[in-house]
Protein backbone atom coordinates (compact mmCIF):
# COMPACT_ATOMS: atom_id res chain seq x y z
CA UNK A 1 0.00 0.00 0.00
CA UNK A 2 1.42 3.15 -1.03
CA UNK A 3 2.12 5.97 1.78
CA UNK A 4 0.79 8.61 -0.81
CA UNK A 5 -2.18 6.87 -0.69
CA UNK A 6 -2.30 6.08 2.37
CA UNK A 7 -1.99 9.62 3.66
CA UNK A 8 -4.87 10.98 1.05
CA UNK A 9 -7.58 13.16 3.20
CA UNK A 10 -10.85 13.63 1.51
CA UNK A 11 -14.20 15.36 3.24
CA UNK A 12 -17.01 13.11 4.15
CA UNK A 13 -20.25 14.55 4.96
CA UNK A 14 -19.35 17.62 7.11
CA UNK A 15 -17.65 14.49 9.75
CA UNK A 16 -14.67 15.57 9.15
CA UNK A 17 -11.24 14.78 7.31
CA UNK A 18 -11.15 11.04 6.19
CA UNK A 19 -8.78 8.60 4.97
CA UNK A 20 -8.43 7.44 1.20
CA UNK A 21 -6.82 3.83 1.31
CA UNK A 22 -5.20 1.94 -1.52
CA UNK A 23 -8.24 0.02 -2.48
CA UNK A 24 -10.32 3.37 -2.57
CA UNK A 25 -12.26 2.39 1.12
CA UNK A 26 -12.58 5.46 2.50
CA UNK A 27 -12.15 5.44 6.64
CA UNK A 28 -13.82 8.07 8.89
CA UNK A 29 -10.74 8.73 10.54
CA UNK A 30 -7.19 9.82 8.99
CA UNK A 31 -3.77 9.29 9.44
CA UNK A 32 -1.17 12.11 10.31
CA UNK A 33 1.62 9.63 9.07
CA UNK A 34 1.92 6.73 6.98
CA UNK A 35 2.36 3.48 8.47
CA UNK A 36 5.98 2.38 10.06
CA UNK A 37 7.94 -0.86 10.14
CA UNK A 38 7.73 -3.03 13.66
CA UNK A 39 9.51 -0.63 16.27
CA UNK A 40 12.97 -2.23 16.87
CA UNK A 41 12.84 -2.08 20.63
CA UNK A 42 9.50 -3.91 20.14
CA UNK A 43 11.40 -6.69 18.34
CA UNK A 44 14.06 -6.91 20.26
CA UNK A 45 11.79 -6.99 23.51
CA UNK A 46 10.19 -10.06 21.63
CA UNK A 47 13.24 -11.45 20.90
CA UNK A 48 14.92 -11.20 24.18
CA UNK A 49 11.76 -12.53 26.15
CA UNK A 50 11.43 -15.84 24.16
CA UNK A 51 11.52 -18.68 26.35
CA UNK A 52 10.11 -17.13 29.31
CA UNK A 53 7.33 -18.45 29.92
CA UNK A 54 5.94 -16.24 33.23
CA UNK A 55 7.67 -12.91 33.67
CA UNK A 56 6.41 -9.69 36.10
CA UNK A 57 2.92 -8.51 35.11
CA UNK A 58 4.24 -5.17 32.87
CA UNK A 59 6.95 -7.90 31.36
CA UNK A 60 4.08 -9.74 30.06
CA UNK A 61 1.90 -7.44 28.89
CA UNK A 62 4.84 -5.62 27.20
CA UNK A 63 5.27 -9.62 25.56
CA UNK A 64 2.01 -10.11 24.73
CA UNK A 65 1.86 -6.68 22.47
CA UNK A 66 4.99 -7.38 20.91
CA UNK A 67 3.86 -11.03 19.89
CA UNK A 68 0.43 -9.21 18.46
CA UNK A 69 2.06 -6.50 16.73
CA UNK A 70 4.33 -9.13 14.63
CA UNK A 71 1.68 -11.72 14.13
CA UNK A 72 -0.64 -8.63 12.59
CA UNK A 73 2.49 -7.42 10.35
CA UNK A 74 4.04 -11.05 9.50
CA UNK A 75 1.19 -13.29 9.52
CA UNK A 76 -2.06 -10.93 8.63
CA UNK A 77 -0.03 -8.27 6.21
CA UNK A 78 -1.11 -5.32 8.84
CA UNK A 79 0.64 -2.17 8.31
CA UNK A 80 1.98 -1.06 11.74
CA UNK A 81 0.67 2.77 12.70
CA UNK A 82 1.29 2.45 16.32
CA UNK A 83 2.32 0.19 19.32
CA UNK A 84 2.65 0.75 23.20
CA UNK A 85 6.33 1.67 23.86
CA UNK A 86 7.76 -1.96 25.85
CA UNK A 87 8.69 -0.62 29.34
CA UNK A 88 6.08 2.38 28.94
CA UNK A 89 3.19 2.89 31.49
CA UNK A 90 0.33 0.62 30.66
CA UNK A 91 -2.31 3.19 29.20
CA UNK A 92 -3.84 4.11 26.23
CA UNK A 93 -4.44 1.38 22.96
CA UNK A 94 -1.49 -0.99 22.52
CA UNK A 95 -1.15 -1.79 18.93
CA UNK A 96 -3.15 -0.04 15.68
CA UNK A 97 -3.05 -1.03 12.25
CA UNK A 98 -4.48 -1.11 8.73
CA UNK A 99 -5.30 -4.20 7.48
CA UNK A 100 -5.05 -5.24 3.71
CA UNK A 101 -8.24 -3.72 2.67
CA UNK A 102 -7.02 -0.45 4.26
CA UNK A 103 -9.28 -0.16 7.31
CA UNK A 104 -7.78 0.81 10.83
CA UNK A 105 -7.84 -1.71 13.65
CA UNK A 106 -7.18 -1.22 17.16
CA UNK A 107 -6.50 -4.18 19.03
CA UNK A 108 -6.28 -4.36 23.06
CA UNK A 109 -3.75 -7.04 24.12
CA UNK A 110 -4.49 -8.52 27.64
CA UNK A 111 -2.02 -11.49 28.87
CA UNK A 112 -2.09 -13.73 31.52
CA UNK A 113 0.56 -15.98 33.24
CA UNK A 114 -2.18 -17.86 35.38
CA UNK A 115 -2.91 -21.52 36.01
CA UNK A 116 -6.36 -21.47 35.80
CA UNK A 117 -7.59 -19.83 31.96
CA UNK A 118 -10.21 -16.91 32.41
CA UNK A 119 -11.29 -15.22 29.45
CA UNK A 120 -10.07 -11.58 28.85
CA UNK A 121 -12.07 -8.45 29.19
CA UNK A 122 -11.93 -4.26 29.30
CA UNK A 123 -11.74 -2.15 31.65
CA UNK A 124 -14.43 0.33 32.74
CA UNK A 125 -13.22 3.32 34.00
CA UNK A 126 -14.97 6.70 35.49
CA UNK A 127 -15.97 8.20 31.94
CA UNK A 128 -15.78 5.31 29.39
CA UNK A 129 -15.04 1.92 28.75
CA UNK A 130 -12.34 0.28 27.22
CA UNK A 131 -12.97 0.28 23.71
CA UNK A 132 -16.02 1.91 23.77
CA UNK A 133 -16.35 4.51 20.44
CA UNK A 134 -15.38 7.48 23.03
CA UNK A 135 -12.57 5.57 24.88
CA UNK A 136 -11.11 4.48 21.83
CA UNK A 137 -10.86 7.95 19.70
CA UNK A 138 -10.17 9.13 22.88
CA UNK A 139 -6.75 7.12 23.35
CA UNK A 140 -6.43 7.15 18.70
CA UNK A 141 -5.88 11.12 19.00
CA UNK A 142 -3.72 10.95 21.96
CA UNK A 143 -1.25 8.59 20.18
CA UNK A 144 -0.39 11.35 17.32
CA UNK A 145 -0.87 9.37 14.82
CA UNK A 146 -4.30 9.57 14.00
CA UNK A 147 -7.28 11.86 14.56
CA UNK A 148 -10.58 10.46 14.51
CA UNK A 149 -13.76 11.17 16.76
CA UNK A 150 -16.30 8.59 18.00
CA UNK A 151 -18.70 8.24 15.15
CA UNK A 152 -15.75 7.02 13.19
CA UNK A 153 -15.51 3.37 15.61
CA UNK A 154 -17.38 0.82 15.09
CA UNK A 155 -18.40 -2.07 12.77
CA UNK A 156 -18.77 -0.83 9.56
CA UNK A 157 -16.49 -1.34 6.65
CA UNK A 158 -15.54 2.47 6.90
CA UNK A 159 -15.11 2.62 10.68
CA UNK A 160 -12.63 1.67 12.90
CA UNK A 161 -12.28 -1.70 13.67
CA UNK A 162 -11.66 -3.30 17.52
CA UNK A 163 -10.49 -6.23 18.78
CA UNK A 164 -9.51 -8.02 21.53
CA UNK A 165 -5.78 -10.55 22.41
CA UNK A 166 -4.76 -12.44 24.88
CA UNK A 167 -1.43 -13.81 25.35
CA UNK A 168 -1.82 -16.78 27.84
CA UNK A 169 1.75 -17.28 28.68
CA UNK A 170 1.10 -21.18 30.12
CA UNK A 171 -0.74 -22.49 27.35
CA UNK A 172 1.67 -20.75 24.98
CA UNK A 173 -1.84 -19.62 22.91
CA UNK A 174 -2.51 -15.71 21.33
CA UNK A 175 -6.12 -15.77 21.02
CA UNK A 176 -8.31 -12.77 19.35
CA UNK A 177 -11.98 -12.02 20.42
CA UNK A 178 -14.73 -10.22 18.90
CA UNK A 179 -15.84 -6.79 20.66
CA UNK A 180 -19.67 -5.69 21.39
CA UNK A 181 -20.05 -2.13 20.08
CA UNK A 182 -19.84 -0.71 23.90
CA UNK A 183 -16.15 -2.25 24.09
CA UNK A 184 -16.94 -5.65 25.79
CA UNK A 185 -15.94 -8.71 25.01
CA UNK A 186 -18.64 -10.28 22.76
CA UNK A 187 -18.93 -13.80 23.56
CA UNK A 188 -17.63 -16.83 24.58
CA UNK A 189 -15.30 -17.77 22.32
CA UNK A 190 -12.42 -16.46 20.87
CA UNK A 191 -12.86 -15.97 17.29
CA UNK A 192 -9.26 -17.14 16.16
CA UNK A 193 -6.43 -18.96 18.75
CA UNK A 194 -2.96 -19.34 17.45
CA UNK A 195 0.10 -21.27 18.90
CA UNK A 196 2.98 -18.73 20.27
CA UNK A 197 5.77 -20.75 19.20
CA UNK A 198 4.77 -21.42 15.51
CA UNK A 199 4.37 -17.40 15.57
CA UNK A 200 7.88 -16.96 17.01
CA UNK A 201 9.58 -19.55 14.81
CA UNK A 202 8.07 -18.46 11.31
CA UNK A 203 8.58 -14.77 12.28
Amino acid sequence: MANSVVSARVRDRGEGWTMACGNNHISRGSLSSPPVSPASSAVAFLQSARGAAKSSRQELGDRGEALVAEFLVEFQQHSLVYQHTPGERPQGVDVVTLDPEGRLVVTEVKATGANKHRAPNTTQNVADHQLDPQWTSKNLNQTGHVSVGPVAVGPETDQVSRQLAQFDAVSGTLSFWDISPDGRRDGGDPAEVWDVHEIEDLG
